[in-house]
């Protein structure tokens, strides 16, 4: 089981990016990630252009950020509690 999950770790991390480390967590983004944003910004660029390709991307990418910090929030808790 253990090389398993050591497989599938090693496929994932190949495929991401660091983009930040904060209080000692690391913070990546996938691959498919960048490809979401590219596939909301065609398509918010053929129904409003520049600004709607804007708005598209700006609201999937501060929905993550709110994701990722909620995640960061509770990592912190059960850091503090050792859960």
């Amino acid at each position: 089981m253990r090389l398993r999950s050591a497989l599938f770790h090693e496929l994932t991390v190949r495929w991401s990016l660091r983009i930040a480390r904060v209080a000692g967590i690391g913070i990546y983004v996938h691959a498919t990630f960048l490809m979401l944003l590219a596939w909301v910004g065609l398509d918010g660029y053929r129904q409003g252009g520049t600004r709607g390709a804007l708005g598209a991307v700006l609201f999937i990418i501060v929905i993550m950020a709110i994701v990722a910090m909620s995640k960061k929030s509770s990592t912190s808790v059960e850091t503090r509690r050792t859960i």
